[in-house]
C-alpha cells in the first residue's frame, strides 16, 4: 500500500513544483556546478523532491534531511568534469612498484607504465593515493575516492526497505 502511496506522489501534479526548500537548494547546487540544461534541471528537481516526498510517507524524513544536510555540507563542484559530488578528492601521492627488477631508470622505459623510475632497485610510479592506485602524473589523473555521505545514504535506503512492500525498487541518489 505505501508503494502506491509513493509511486502516485512522484506522479502527481503536486510534484511538478518543488518549492524553496532543501530539495530545491540541492538541485541548484548540483545544476549550477554541471550547467544543467533547462529540461535536465526540471527533471532533476523533480526527483530530489520526489525522493523527498517518499521519505515522508515512510517515516523516512530524518534519514533523508541528515543525508540531504550530508550532501549539501560536504559536496563540491569538480569544475574539471563539471560534476557535484561527495567523494573525496584523491591526489597523485602515491607509489606503486611494478615488480620488476631495474638498476636504472632506462631499465623502466618499457614496464608499460609511463614515468616510472628505479627506485632500490625495483621499477616505481607515482599512483594515485586511493585503494585502486592507478598510474598518474597529476591529482586531476586520478578518480574520487570514498563517498562521504555513504553513512547517510545507507542509513536512508535501510529505513526505505524497511518501510516498503517491495524493496527492491528503492534506489535512488541526488547525483
Amino acid at each position: 500500500m505505501r508503494r502506491l502511496i509513493a509511486i502516485s506522489l512522484f506522479l502527481s501534479p503536486l510534484v511538478l513544483a518543488p518549492g524553496c526548500d532543501t530539495a530545491a537548494d540541492i538541485c541548484s547546487l548540483v545544476c549550477e556546478c554541471e550547467h544543467c540544461a533547462d529540461m535536465v534541471e526540471f527533471y532533476r528537481c523533480q526527483q530530489i523532491d520526489s525522493s523527498r516526498q517518499i521519505a515522508d510517507v515512510y517515516d523516512c524524513t530524518s534519514e533523508w534531511d541528515a543525508y540531504a544536510d550530508c550532501y549539501q555540507q560536504k559536496g563540491r563542484c569538480d569544475e574539471r568534469a563539471a560534476n557535484f559530488t561527495t567523494r573525496k578528492p584523491v591526489s597523485c601521492s602515491g607509489t606503486s612498484d611494478t615488480g620488476v627488477g631495474c638498476t636504472t631508470d632506462s631499465d623502466c622505459a618499457d614496464v608499460g607504465v609511463p614515468n616510472a623510475s628505479c627506485v632500490d632497485m625495483s621499477c616505481q610510479y607515482r599512483s594515485c593515493a586511493d585503494p585502486q592506485g592507478g598510474p598518474c602524473e597529476k591529482d586531476s589523473d586520478c578518480r574520487n575516492g570514498d563517498d562521504e555521505c555513504q553513512s547517510e545514504k545507507d542509513d536512508l535506503r535501510e529505513c526505505l526497505a524497511a518501510a516498503a512492500d517491495d524493496p527492491s525498487f528503492i534506489d535512488f541518489d541526488f547525483d
